[in-house]
C-alpha cells in the first residue's frame, strides 16, 4: 500500500500552501488511485479462452437411446396368442360333432313327441286308407320315425349354430383349417371302389382323426390299405 501523508501540499512554483479544498481533492484522488493499484495487483487474471479446459457435454442416461435397444423393440414382435394350431383345430372338431350329436338326439326326441301328440289327434283309420289302405297302427309308426327323422337331421344345423355362437373367435380360422384340411382328406385317402369284405376303406372321410399324430396313423392306414390292394391284384 502507498503510504499518504497529511502535511499540506505547497505548489513547487510559488512555494506557498493550498487551500483546504484543494488539499481534499487531492487527498480523494490519491485514495481512488491506491485503490485501483491494490485491485490491480492482487486480482488474478484468468487464462484466455483457449487455455482454459474443455469439458464434454453429457447428456442424462434417460435422455440417450441405445441403436441395440432401439433394433431389438422394432424387430421383436409378440407372438399371436389366436392363432388357431392343428391340435387345437381338431379338438374343436371333435367338440363340435359332440354339439351336433347333442342337437340331434335333442331336437329329435322333440320332434317325436310333438309328432305323437300330433297324430293322437287324428283319424288313424282315416290316415290308413289315406296311405293305401295301411293298418292305422303301422301309419302311426311311419309318421312317428318321421318326424324322429326330421329333428336328427335338423340337428346339426342347430349344433353348428350353437358351437359358432360359443367360439366365434375361432370361427374364421377354423373355416380355413376345414378347406385345407378337406383338401388333404381328398388328396391321400383311397380310391373306395376297390373296397371289399376284406379289405374295407379306413375311415373315407378322416371323422376320427382328432389329433395330428391320429392324421399320420390315418395317412399310414391308408398307404396300407393300397398295399393290401396291390398285394391282392
Amino acid at each position: 500500500m502507498l503510504a499518504i501523508t497529511t502535511a499540506p501540499l505547497r505548489l513547487a512554483s510559488i512555494g506557498r500552501p493550498l487551500s483546504p479544498l484543494s488539499c481534499l481533492y487531492s487527498l480523494a484522488a490519491s485514495r481512488t488511485t491506491t485503490t485501483r493499484l491494490a485491485s490491480t495487483i492482487h486480482r488474478p487474471s484468468s487464462p484466455p479462452l483457449s487455455q482454459q479446459p474443455r469439458h464434454p457435454i453429457r447428456r442424462h442416461a434417460s435422455t440417450t437411446t441405445s441403436p441395440s435397444t432401439t433394433s431389438t423393440t422394432s424387430t421383436t414382435t409378440p407372438p399371436d396368442s389366436t392363432h388357431l394350431t392343428w391340435n387345437e383345430y381338431l379338438r374343436l372338431r371333435k367338440v363340435r360333432r359332440y354339439y351336433n350329436l347333442a342337437s340331434s338326439v335333442g331336437l329329435g326326441l322333440t320332434t317325436t313327441f310333438i309328432g305323437m301328440g300330433f297324430l293322437a289327434q287324428q283319424n288313424l283309420q282315416q290316415l290308413g286308407q289315406t296311405f293305401f289302405g295301411l293298418d292305422p297302427f303301422m301309419v302311426m309308426g311311419i309318421l312317428t320315425v318321421a318326424f324322429a327323422g326330421v329333428g336328427w337331421l335338423a340337428g346339426p344345423l342347430a349344433g353348428s349354430a350353437v358351437f359358432r355362437a360359443m367360439y366365434r373367435r375361432q370361427a374364421g380360422e377354423m373355416g380355413l383349417k376345414e378347406k385345407d384340411f378337406f383338401g388333404r382328406i381328398r388328396k391321400y385317402r383311397v380310391d373306395p371302389s376297390t373296397s371289399s369284405m376284406q379289405n374295407p376303406v379306413p375311415d373315407y372321410y378322416g371323422e376320427k382323426i382328432t389329433s395330428v399324430q391320429g392324421y399320420r396313423n390315418w395317412l399310414k392306414d391308408q398307404r396300407a390299405y393300397n398295399n393290401k390292394r396291390k398285394s391282392a391284384i
